[in-house]
This record gives C-alpha cells, structure tokens and sequence, in this order.
C-alpha cells in the first residue's frame, strides 16, 4: 500500500493506527488544529503515562517550550562542557589502541553530555545516577510496550507485576535534594547556589512556586528519557553505517579537522560548516532511522482526509516513514547507504540551506514534521556531530570481520528500529591520531 501512496490500517491490541505516505495527506495532517489531531494525547498513550510517569504528563508539556527556549538557546555556552564530557566519558569507558577491537558502541553512550544541559555538573558525572538514568529509560520503554498490549482494564494489574527497579528512587534522591535546594534558595532570594543554564532552574522557573518536588523530578526524567534513549539508538546507528562504509570515513574526518583549525575550535558556526557530517547523520537517520513510523496523532475528532480516509475518533494516525524514506520514487538507490547523498544535493546554491539533518520535510520525516515537530533535535544533532566527530577523528571503524563482515542487522520493538546491542563493531586508533585536532590532551589546552 504504502509505495503506491495508499493510506492503510494496522490493528493493534491498544487501538487502530492508519498510516499514510502520500504528501498531500501529509500535508494536510500536518495542518489539522489539535481539535482534530492532537500528538500530546498519543504520546501519552505511548509511553503509557499514567502507569510509567504521572498522568497527562505530554499534556502539561511545558518541558516542550523549555527545551525550544533554554536548551537550543544555550548550545553555544554548553558546547565546550559537551565536547570534554564525550571525550573523558569515551576514553574512561575504552581502552582501544592501535589493534583491532571490539566495542559495544551501544553502551558507550553520549549519557553524560546530554545530562550537561538537564543537571549541569557534578550531577552529571555521578554514576549512580548515570546508570539509573540508562536503566530508568529503558524500563519505561520495555513497560509501556507490554502495557499497550493488553486492553484498558487489565493495565493496571498488568502494570503491578512489572518488576520494578531501584532507578527511579536513586533519580529522585540525586534530583529531588537539588530541587530542594534551589527552591529555598529562590525563596530566600539568594542566588548563589543557582545554576540558571540547566533543566532543573528551567523547570523551577516554569512552574507554581508549590508544585510538587516529586512532580518536578518526573518531569526532569521525562527530559531524561526523551534525550538519552532515542540519541543512543541515533548514535550508534550511525557509527554501524560508517564501519560498515569506511570509504566516508577519511573525507569527514578531513573535512572536521579542517574546519575546527580555520574556526579555532568547537563553536555553533564551525559545526554547520561540517557539511559531509551532515550528510552522513541525515542519511543514516533516512535509512536506519529510530522510529518506522512518526508524526503520529490520535484522533479527537472524527474526520475524513482528502484522499476519502475516514479516521474514527481515538484512532491513531501517522506516516509511515520507513516506507517514505525507502521510496525509489524519492531517492536514487534508496536501500543503499550513500553518506554525501544530500552534501552533493547542497552543492547547488539553491540548496545551500536544505537538506539539513534538522532540516524538516514530507520526504524526511525523523523528526515528524509542523509545529508538533521535535524540539530537541538541534541539541540532539549536535551531540551527535561531536561525538561521531571525536570517535571518527581519533579511531578507524570497521565491521566485525574485517572486509568480510556485514553490518548488524536491526531489531524492531513496536515502532523503534534499535540496532543490534549485543554485536558491536571493531575499532583501533588512527595512525596519526596525536597529530589531530581532537586529540585529547590537544583538545585539554584548547579548552
């Protein structure tokens, strides 16, 4: 159905979901006022809220005009705390020299950076809370797909024979002493144990001077587990493609070395001249994309859309992104991974400010699309860039296998396409690593 632009149904234990892949139609969703679509009630449902989180916590979703506001805002004074945490958190988590070596690049995750923004550091650097963050998010994401199975009245028995971990109760002993703190300190009018550039003083600000701490800390997790888990699937699928196309890996690694000597280092402005890793995260985020299905709304109010599909109040409706990403009528080749596809496409003039990983389009569609589209994409772009820039940088990639071996095949849980956590892949570092940019100890004087 999907290739021919055919919208089409699929029946779930928890509801019904109608999928479209024609542009008109996903025009016209992108267009509908919540009255009739609405993302918050499905994104509730989602990640089952009400048994994971409170409920309506999408609802009351002032986190979403927080991260619009604070943390794009921000990304210049973050990005030097950015680049030293991916790489003390890299080196400290590795120990790759000049063989070849196998590397879970899913556990080695960029965690630490992202909790830079939310929590600032030192709470960043604890742990503790680093692997309850990781535990907590994955947690949520195994309960509500089991919750969503089962029909509405069996959820909450369902719901209490999930095996539960301490991850939620350590986050709220590190977090909700912080909250504490801060608020006194508001109170008091004093503000020298403020720290106003992370997530914890946004929400503070946001927020009745009596909201509850414990409600405080639920949104900060809802930070958590919007940012880590889907940037870590995003990361590591990228590095897959690279190890898995090494001829990408010397022109980007060229390209970054170049830019950041002619810019003096990491800056908003150098990163959007790495134009080639651009490239490669938006072609990676095309193929091997986190979510198959996106700009996903329930249905509030019956309605019939142009192509004659009518949607039943409560039904979900989204795009089928997978299929849209895979078209050959979109794309030359579509099932290859081609990393400077949309480089070459910007090389026109006309192009120059298009087909930009955050870039939003009817043809690409990993961030959804319209004013629901993900606020955290710019932050999230990125952390990837610098992560993916130092590993590239400093390390050579390649398959398990060497020549021989293939790239990890994906795993689908629901909506998500999770690479393959258990496989890896083999790095070692690069001949003249010392002689780059991004070396460690050269990065340490530049700082």
């Amino acid at each position: 159905y999907g290739k021919y632009g055919k919208a089409f149904r699929i029946a779930t234990p928890g509801r019904d979901i109608i999928l479209f892949s024609n542009a008109e139609v996903l025009q016209e969703l992108k267009t509908l006022p919540n009255s009739i679509a609405a993302f918050r009630p499905a994104g509730d449902e989602m990640i089952q809220s009400s048994y994971t989180f409170h409920e309506g916590i999408l609802q009351d979703a002032y986190h979403v005009d927080l991260m619009r506001k604070n943390m794009t805002e921000k990304l210049s004074n973050l990005l030097p705390d950015i680049v030293e945490e991916i790489t003390e958190a890299f080196e400290g988590l590795t120990n790759i020299k000049n063989e070849w070596t196998n590397l879970n690049i899913f556990n080695i995750s960029i965690v630490k950076c992202i909790l830079i923004s939310l929590v600032g550091i030192p709470i960043c650097q604890n742990l503790d809370y680093l692997d309850s963050v990781n535990q907590f998010s994955l947690n949520i994401m195994k309960s509500a797909l089991i919750i969503d199975t089962v029909p509405w009245f069996l959820r909450g028995i369902v719901n209490s024979f999930l095996k539960k971990s301490d991850a939620e109760n350590i986050i709220i002993m590190h977090i909700g002493r912080e909250f504490e703190i801060r608020r006194k300190a508001k109170k008091s009018q004093s503000t020298s144990n403020i720290i106003a550039s992370d997530a914890i003083q946004w929400i503070l600000d946001a927020v009745p001077p009596e909201t509850p701490i414990l409600k405080l800390v639920q949104k900060l997790m809802f930070f958590n587990f919007a940012s880590v888990h889907t940037t870590s699937i995003a990361l590591t699928h990228i590095l897959y493609d690279l190890a898995a196309h090494p001829e990408f890996q010397d022109p980007v690694c060229i390209e970054i070395e170049e830019v950041l000597r002619a810019e003096g280092g990491w800056t908003k402005q150098a990163i959007t001249k790495m134009k080639k890793l651009d490239s490669i995260l938006r072609e990676s985020l095309r193929l091997n994309g986190a979510a198959i299905v996106t700009v996903v709304r329930k249905i509030i109010t019956p309605y019939t859309f142009i192509d004659g599909t009518f949607a039943p109040k409560d039904t979900w409706v989204g795009a089928a992104s997978t299929t849209i990403h895979h078209s050959p009528e979109l794309y030359k080749d579509p099932e290859i991974f081609d990393g400077f596809r949309f480089y070459e496409k910007r090389q026109l003039k006309e192009n120059s400010f298009h087909f930009q990983t955050t870039s939003l389009a009817l043809d690409y569609l990993p961030f959804g699309i319209g004013k629901n589209s993900c606020p955290g994409r710019f932050f999230a772009t990125i952390e990837l860039k610098v992560a993916v820039a130092y590993i590239l940088c400093n390390y050579r990639l390649r398959l398990n296998g060497g020549a021989s071996g293939k790239r990890p095949q994906n795993i689908y849980e629901g909506f998500v396409c999770m690479p393959d956590p258990t496989t890896g892949i083999e790095l070692k570092e690069r001949e003249d690593r010392q002689k780059s940019v991004l070396f460690p100890s050269h990065m340490a004087s530049h700082k």
